[in-house]
Protein backbone atom coordinates (compact mmCIF):
# COMPACT_ATOMS: atom_id res chain seq x y z
CA UNK A 1 0.00 0.00 0.00
CA UNK A 2 2.84 2.63 1.03
CA UNK A 3 4.29 2.05 -2.26
CA UNK A 4 0.66 2.42 -4.21
CA UNK A 5 1.12 5.76 -2.44
CA UNK A 6 3.77 6.63 -3.10
CA UNK A 7 3.27 5.85 -6.95
CA UNK A 8 0.32 7.65 -6.46
CA UNK A 9 2.21 10.89 -4.98
CA UNK A 10 4.78 10.55 -7.95
CA UNK A 11 2.43 10.96 -10.20
CA UNK A 12 0.47 13.71 -8.93
CA UNK A 13 4.48 15.36 -8.42
CA UNK A 14 4.86 15.31 -11.98
CA UNK A 15 1.28 17.02 -12.63
CA UNK A 16 2.43 19.36 -10.41
CA UNK A 17 5.63 19.73 -12.52
CA UNK A 18 3.75 19.85 -15.78
CA UNK A 19 1.29 22.42 -13.75
CA UNK A 20 4.01 24.34 -12.72
CA UNK A 21 5.73 24.57 -16.13
CA UNK A 22 1.79 25.58 -17.73
CA UNK A 23 2.41 28.38 -14.84
CA UNK A 24 5.15 29.67 -16.43
CA UNK A 25 4.42 29.66 -20.12
CA UNK A 26 1.18 31.75 -18.62
CA UNK A 27 3.06 33.95 -17.25
CA UNK A 28 5.78 34.57 -19.67
CA UNK A 29 2.49 35.04 -22.16
CA UNK A 30 0.93 38.00 -19.58
CA UNK A 31 4.35 39.30 -19.49
CA UNK A 32 4.48 39.35 -23.43
CA UNK A 33 0.37 40.85 -23.46
CA UNK A 34 1.96 43.80 -20.52
CA UNK A 35 4.23 44.63 -23.66
CA UNK A 36 1.69 44.49 -26.06
CA UNK A 37 -0.84 47.02 -23.58
CA UNK A 38 2.24 49.25 -23.28
CA UNK A 39 2.44 49.31 -27.24
CA UNK A 40 -1.14 49.90 -27.00
CA UNK A 41 -1.32 52.87 -24.68
CA UNK A 42 2.01 54.47 -26.82
CA UNK A 43 -0.51 53.97 -30.00
CA UNK A 44 -3.28 55.52 -27.89
CA UNK A 45 -1.14 58.41 -27.77
CA UNK A 46 -0.63 58.95 -31.03
CA UNK A 47 -4.58 58.83 -31.55
CA UNK A 48 -5.16 61.51 -29.44
CA UNK A 49 -2.19 63.66 -30.81
CA UNK A 50 -3.84 62.34 -34.47
CA UNK A 51 -7.60 63.42 -32.80
CA UNK A 52 -6.58 67.03 -31.90
CA UNK A 53 -4.93 67.73 -34.95
CA UNK A 54 -8.80 66.33 -36.80
CA UNK A 55 -10.04 69.06 -34.38
CA UNK A 56 -8.04 71.09 -35.72
CA UNK A 57 -8.78 70.41 -39.18
CA UNK A 58 -12.58 69.96 -38.23
CA UNK A 59 -12.39 73.67 -37.85
CA UNK A 60 -11.26 75.01 -41.07
CA UNK A 61 -14.14 72.65 -42.42
CA UNK A 62 -16.54 74.67 -40.35
CA UNK A 63 -14.85 77.60 -42.08
CA UNK A 64 -15.50 75.69 -45.51
CA UNK A 65 -19.22 75.09 -44.59
CA UNK A 66 -19.75 78.95 -44.32
CA UNK A 67 -18.68 79.53 -47.25
CA UNK A 68 -20.74 76.51 -48.69
CA UNK A 69 -23.37 78.15 -47.20
CA UNK A 70 -23.13 81.24 -49.01
CA UNK A 71 -22.72 79.41 -51.70
CA UNK A 72 -26.03 78.20 -51.26
CA UNK A 73 -27.78 81.81 -50.98
CA UNK A 74 -26.58 82.27 -54.31
CA UNK A 75 -27.98 79.14 -55.48
CA UNK A 76 -31.14 79.88 -54.06
CA UNK A 77 -31.29 82.98 -56.00
CA UNK A 78 -30.45 80.97 -59.24
CA UNK A 79 -33.58 78.48 -57.75
CA UNK A 80 -35.75 81.44 -57.58
CA UNK A 81 -34.90 82.28 -61.37
CA UNK A 82 -35.07 78.92 -62.47
CA UNK A 83 -39.06 78.61 -60.97
CA UNK A 84 -39.72 82.10 -62.88
CA UNK A 85 -38.10 79.51 -65.99
CA UNK A 86 -41.36 77.09 -64.69
CA UNK A 87 -43.68 79.24 -65.06
CA UNK A 88 -42.93 79.75 -68.48
CA UNK A 89 -42.92 76.18 -69.31
CA UNK A 90 -46.13 75.74 -67.26
CA UNK A 91 -48.07 78.16 -69.54
CA UNK A 92 -46.33 76.26 -72.78
CA UNK A 93 -48.22 72.96 -71.25
CA UNK A 94 -51.21 75.13 -70.58
CA UNK A 95 -51.01 75.42 -74.25
CA UNK A 96 -50.15 71.90 -75.09
CA UNK A 97 -53.32 71.20 -73.13
CA UNK A 98 -55.40 73.17 -75.19
CA UNK A 99 -53.88 71.13 -77.94
CA UNK A 100 -54.87 68.08 -76.50
CA UNK A 101 -58.18 68.69 -75.83
CA UNK A 102 -58.56 69.27 -79.28
CA UNK A 103 -57.28 65.80 -80.19
CA UNK A 104 -60.00 64.63 -77.78
CA UNK A 105 -62.97 66.40 -79.15
CA UNK A 106 -61.57 64.42 -82.54
CA UNK A 107 -61.07 61.27 -80.58
CA UNK A 108 -65.09 61.56 -79.40
CA UNK A 109 -66.10 62.61 -82.98
CA UNK A 110 -64.39 58.86 -83.89
CA UNK A 111 -66.33 57.62 -80.98
CA UNK A 112 -69.08 58.31 -82.21
CA UNK A 113 -68.30 56.64 -85.64
CA UNK A 114 -67.81 53.81 -83.36
CA UNK A 115 -70.64 53.81 -82.10
CA UNK A 116 -72.45 53.54 -85.38
CA UNK A 117 -70.40 50.59 -86.33
CA UNK A 118 -71.41 49.15 -83.77
CA UNK A 119 -75.44 49.44 -84.02
CA UNK A 120 -74.59 48.45 -87.66
CA UNK A 121 -72.68 44.78 -86.18
CA UNK A 122 -75.78 44.55 -83.99
CA UNK A 123 -77.69 44.30 -86.49
CA UNK A 124 -76.13 42.00 -88.48
CA UNK A 125 -75.81 40.12 -84.73
CA UNK A 126 -79.79 39.90 -85.31
CA UNK A 127 -80.37 38.60 -88.36
CA UNK A 128 -77.82 35.41 -87.77
CA UNK A 129 -79.39 35.11 -84.59
CA UNK A 130 -82.73 34.59 -86.67
CA UNK A 131 -80.52 32.59 -89.30
CA UNK A 132 -79.77 30.56 -85.99
CA UNK A 133 -83.43 30.26 -84.94
CA UNK A 134 -84.33 29.25 -88.04
CA UNK A 135 -81.14 26.46 -87.76
CA UNK A 136 -82.19 25.43 -84.41
CA UNK A 137 -86.21 24.84 -85.56
CA UNK A 138 -84.80 22.58 -88.81
CA UNK A 139 -82.86 20.32 -86.04
CA UNK A 140 -86.05 20.14 -83.83
CA UNK A 141 -87.34 18.86 -86.77
CA UNK A 142 -84.90 16.46 -87.56
CA UNK A 143 -84.82 15.42 -83.75
CA UNK A 144 -88.47 14.43 -84.17
CA UNK A 145 -88.20 13.04 -87.54
CA UNK A 146 -85.28 10.99 -85.85
CA UNK A 147 -87.61 9.48 -83.07
CA UNK A 148 -90.16 8.78 -85.22
CA UNK A 149 -87.61 6.63 -86.81
CA UNK A 150 -86.61 4.55 -83.99
CA UNK A 151 -89.48 4.11 -83.06
CA UNK A 152 -90.77 2.20 -86.03
CA UNK A 153 -87.26 0.86 -85.92
CA UNK A 154 -88.31 -0.70 -82.25
CA UNK A 155 -91.65 -1.60 -83.54
CA UNK A 156 -89.55 -3.55 -86.50
CA UNK A 157 -87.22 -4.95 -83.71
CA UNK A 158 -90.70 -6.14 -81.83
CA UNK A 159 -92.29 -7.72 -84.74
CA UNK A 160 -88.47 -9.29 -85.79
CA UNK A 161 -88.52 -11.25 -82.86
CA UNK A 162 -92.08 -11.94 -82.78
CA UNK A 163 -91.79 -13.93 -86.34
CA UNK A 164 -88.67 -15.34 -85.44
CA UNK A 165 -89.98 -16.88 -82.12
CA UNK A 166 -92.75 -18.31 -83.98
CA UNK A 167 -91.19 -19.91 -86.54
CA UNK A 168 -88.68 -21.37 -83.77
CA UNK A 169 -92.09 -22.30 -81.87
CA UNK A 170 -92.72 -24.09 -85.87
CA UNK A 171 -89.59 -25.73 -86.00
CA UNK A 172 -90.54 -27.64 -82.47
CA UNK A 173 -93.73 -28.49 -83.15
CA UNK A 174 -92.06 -30.63 -86.17
CA UNK A 175 -91.89 -34.67 -85.48
CA UNK A 176 -88.65 -36.26 -83.78
CA UNK A 177 -87.77 -38.71 -86.75
CA UNK A 178 -84.23 -39.51 -86.72
CA UNK A 179 -84.15 -37.77 -89.94
CA UNK A 180 -85.61 -35.05 -88.23
CA UNK A 181 -83.07 -35.14 -85.07
CA UNK A 182 -80.01 -35.34 -87.46
CA UNK A 183 -81.27 -32.37 -89.64
CA UNK A 184 -82.36 -30.27 -86.73
CA UNK A 185 -78.62 -28.86 -85.58
CA UNK A 186 -78.00 -27.71 -88.96
CA UNK A 187 -80.97 -26.40 -89.67
CA UNK A 188 -80.90 -24.23 -86.51
CA UNK A 189 -77.38 -23.43 -87.33
CA UNK A 190 -78.49 -21.99 -90.63
CA UNK A 191 -81.46 -20.08 -88.89
CA UNK A 192 -78.98 -18.33 -86.67
CA UNK A 193 -76.59 -17.25 -89.67
CA UNK A 194 -79.58 -15.98 -91.64
CA UNK A 195 -80.74 -14.01 -88.63
CA UNK A 196 -77.21 -12.51 -87.82
CA UNK A 197 -76.76 -11.84 -91.52
CA UNK A 198 -79.74 -10.74 -91.95
CA UNK A 199 -79.58 -8.23 -88.74
CA UNK A 200 -76.14 -7.05 -89.50
CA UNK A 201 -76.46 -6.62 -93.11
CA UNK A 202 -80.09 -4.52 -93.26
CA UNK A 203 -81.11 -7.15 -95.42
CA UNK A 204 -84.92 -7.82 -96.42
CA UNK A 205 -84.93 -9.91 -93.07
CA UNK A 206 -88.77 -11.06 -93.32
CA UNK A 207 -88.33 -11.89 -97.04
CA UNK A 208 -85.03 -14.26 -95.89
CA UNK A 209 -86.95 -15.76 -93.45
CA UNK A 210 -89.88 -16.52 -95.43
CA UNK A 211 -87.43 -18.76 -97.76
CA UNK A 212 -86.32 -20.33 -95.57
CA UNK A 213 -89.52 -21.12 -93.78
CA UNK A 214 -90.42 -22.36 -97.33
CA UNK A 215 -87.48 -24.43 -97.82
CA UNK A 216 -87.91 -25.80 -93.85
CA UNK A 217 -91.62 -27.00 -95.43
CA UNK A 218 -90.12 -28.68 -98.20
CA UNK A 219 -87.60 -30.67 -96.19
CA UNK A 220 -89.63 -32.01 -94.00
CA UNK A 221 -92.62 -32.31 -96.30
CA UNK A 222 -90.69 -34.22 -98.79
CA UNK A 223 -91.96 -38.17 -100.14
CA UNK A 224 -88.67 -38.86 -101.03
CA UNK A 225 -86.80 -41.65 -98.90
CA UNK A 226 -83.40 -39.73 -97.62
CA UNK A 227 -85.28 -36.41 -98.05
CA UNK A 228 -82.38 -35.50 -100.50
CA UNK A 229 -84.67 -33.37 -102.62
CA UNK A 230 -85.94 -31.08 -99.39
CA UNK A 231 -82.13 -31.24 -98.01
CA UNK A 232 -80.84 -29.90 -101.38
CA UNK A 233 -83.93 -27.68 -101.98
CA UNK A 234 -82.55 -26.52 -98.52
CA UNK A 235 -79.34 -25.55 -99.15
CA UNK A 236 -79.88 -24.15 -102.74
CA UNK A 237 -81.78 -21.32 -100.62
CA UNK A 238 -79.61 -20.65 -97.40
CA UNK A 239 -75.91 -21.72 -98.29
CA UNK A 240 -75.70 -18.94 -100.73
CA UNK A 241 -77.06 -16.61 -97.90
CA UNK A 242 -75.01 -18.13 -94.92
CA UNK A 243 -71.81 -17.88 -97.40
CA UNK A 244 -72.20 -14.16 -98.03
Amino acid sequence: MFERGLAVFERGLAVFERELAMFERELAMFERGLAVFERELAVFERELAMFERGLAVFERELAVFERELAMFERELAVFERGLAMFERELAVFERGLAVFERGLAMFERELVMFERGLAVFERELAVFERELAVFERKLAMFERGLAVFERGLAMFERDYITFERELRNILRQIPQTPLHKKARPWLLDGLNQELAFSGCCGGNAFGDLVMVAASWLVCFCSSDKDNRVGIACWRSVNEPLCSA
